[in-house]
């Protein structure tokens, strides 16, 4: 799941995040949370055109191209992994709290 990952913010000269958005939507069976910030932007410039090849597309040329460029692809994958688990967990224990306030406010109410 991805959770606060990615934030676009609207007006930006360039919009990474219909990119991003669009490439999601080819992952069906999956849900996603995404930032406020980048659903904003993609209301403001979207355009999410067609759906990523199943196949992944150019994605092994890219990720060839970010090796030869020196970038440890499998070190980039799991910081990712990692940096998107705790976002996630931070955001759920954010919502338990919320709800565990309302939860009281309401039972003091009755």
């Amino acid at each position: 799941m991805l959770s606060g990952s990615l934030t676009c913010a609207a007006g930006q000269a360039t919009h990474p995040c219909a990119t991003f958005v669009r490439r999601l939507g080819s992952d069906k069976g999956r849900a996603y949370a995404l930032p406020e910030g980048t659903l904003k932007a993609l209301a403001d410039h979207g355009d999410l055109g067609g759906l990523l090849p199943a196949d992944g597309g150019d994605g092994e040329y890219v990720l060839a191209r970010f090796a030869r460029a020196g970038i440890d692809i499998d070190a980039l994958a799991a910081q990712l992994q990692d940096e998107g688990a705790k976002s996630f967990v931070k955001s759920w224990n954010e919502l338990l709290a919320v709800i565990a306030g309302k939860r009281a406010a309401l039972g003091k109410a009755s």
